[in-house]
């Protein structure tokens, strides 16, 4: 999965988030961009969990648009 930002200052930061789960690996995908794969999910690429756990980072980060994209 990618995940875009519109504030690529904030992206350091969400790295981090995302990083501290052992079930997540992330990594930069170009400019802006996350790519997260999570590890042990099946059904549906682990998307449900990551936009479950993304919810509080933007709780906290209202000026910063996030845009889950799953993989095709």
């Amino acid at each position: 999965m990618r995940i875009r930002i519109d504030d690529p200052a904030a992206l350091p930061a969400l790295r981090r988030y995302l990083a501290a789960r052992t079930d997540f690996i992330v990594g930069e995908a170009e400019p802006g961009t996350l790519a997260v794969g999570v590890l042990g999910s099946l059904r549906d690429g682990g998307h449900t969990e990551l936009v479950r756990y993304l919810r509080p980072w933007q709780d906290r980060n209202l000026d910063v648009m996030v845009n889950v994209v799953p993989d095709s």
